[in-house]
């Protein structure tokens, strides 16, 4: 069996690992905006307008190390200072599961008061710098106390059970994942309709012309769209996109309303064909049974951690705690979680690509590129990402990797 004190100095290596990673990508992406954009990109970008284009991206990413530097610092002098411990002492709770809950719901909120400020920062005077912002301080506190009421609402009852479950049944991990994928299905069910209203306001497009162009994309491709929506996008930031909600034989389109001003019909056409070729090549169902194998498996390694005296030890507490068993296991499967970060984006792009191909066949190349360089250029997107911050973090295919893919050159 493992010490405690190498417990303790794995979970360090694991945490200063994944600061060092930071400082790479940072690295990466210095060097490569220095090389400029691909020929076939710079003929449509406007070199005037991309120099604050640039000017964002750095900003983003130098701010973005800060705020992960400084997350790091205050968790690393967190954890040496016995942190968990005291933090943990102050919860005057005798029943184990009520004590866990608080535990963890309390050094969730203290994350959020840490993360506060940058997204003050980041909101008011990176995104208004460039003009991006749309956001007030009104829409933005609403948006916090909203986040926070769900949080609790919805996250107490779960975390509750999870705790409950991994401290009183046996094969937990079993009965603690089919309750977590439950959830997720009705998260997923009742979202579009429940939980998105809260935040932003949909209305049908009043734009008759293209709403119907819309649907008649969705007959041709044999794809039933119920009714199309416009959502109020620009209530907080200029930047566009485009996706469905929905289930089953209704489904509905959602355009930001951004991306209506700006887009013509024709590209806003090649946006949504590309939206139905993930339905067509059930790139939903896949990706959710994928999460689903993640699940099972992230709560067979908990289940394995759970019930050990030796995390909690490894942090200072005098005896087991299911609370500092979680936060450590979060610790220990970071590496994991990054493993399998690649494979999924990596599967990610590919769909990526099949969904493209669906919509430069069903509606037409110079359409879908058009759209996904203003998408790029308008959101102030990165246009030339360093190969290996694709290959770690990106869901998506860079632009360039997208036009070679259709093989279309719009020079």
């Amino acid at each position: 069996m493992m010490s405690i004190q190498s417990i303790f100095i794995i979970i360090l290596c694991i945490l200063i690992l994944h600061q060092l990673i930071e400082w790479i990508e940072y690295g990466l992406f210095k060097s490569q905006i220095k090389n400029g954009l691909p020929e076939k990109i710079a003929t449509h970008i406007n070199q005037d307008s991309y120099k604050e284009h640039i000017k964002y991206l750095r900003t983003n990413r130098r701010f973005s190390l800060i705020e992960s530097n400084t997350q790091f610092l205050i968790l690393l002098g967190f954890i040496l200072g016995s942190g968990f411990t005291k933090f943990n002492n102050l919860i005057a709770v005798t029943n184990p599961i009520i004590h866990a809950l608080i535990f963890l719901l309390g050094l969730g909120f203290i994350n959020s008061i840490i993360s506060m400020p940058f997204d003050w920062y980041r909101t008011f005077n990176i995104e208004e710098k460039y003009g991006f912002n749309k956001t007030t301080v009104r829409t933005f506190i609403a948006d916090r106390i909203k986040g926070l009421g769900l949080s609790l609402l919805i996250g107490v009852p779960l975390i509750y059970s999870v705790l409950w479950i991994l401290t009183n049944l046996d094969l937990a991990w079993i009965w603690a994942s089919g309750v977590v994928i439950a959830f997720q299905l009705v998260m997923m069910a009742i979202g579009p309709t429940v939980i998105m209203p809260l935040f932003n306001t949909f209305s049908p497009i009043k734009d008759e012309q293209l709403k119907a162009a819309i649907l008649t994309l969705g007959k041709t491709c044999s794809f039933n769209i119920s009714n199309v929506f416009s959502m109020d996008g620009s209530r907080r930031s200029k930047k566009s996109n485009a996706f469905f909600v929905g289930f089953g034989q209704s489904k509905r389109v959602v355009l930001f309303d951004t991306l209506i001003s700006r887009f013509s019909s024709n590209q806003i056409l090649a946006v949504i064909a590309h939206e139905i070729g993930h339905y067509k090549h059930s790139h939903l169902q896949k990706l959710l049974a994928w999460q689903i194998m993640l699940t099972i498996g992230m709560f067979y390694l908990l289940d394995l951690c759970a019930t050990s005296t030796q995390l909690s030890l490894a942090f200072g507490f005098e005896s087991y705690s299911i609370g500092m068993n979680l936060i450590a296991f979060s610790f220990l499967f970071s590496p994991i979680s990054l493993l399998i970060g690649i494979l999924g984006n990596y599967v990610s792009r590919l769909f990526e690509y099949q969904a493209d191909r669906y919509a430069a066949q069903n509606t037409s190349k110079k359409d879908l590129a058009d759209s996904l360089i203003q998408l790029h250029n308008d959101n102030y997107a990165d246009l030339n990402p360093h190969p290996v911050i694709i290959w770690l973090n990106y869901s998506h295919p860079s632009l360039a990797q997208r036009l070679d893919h259709l093989q279309y050159d719009p020079i």
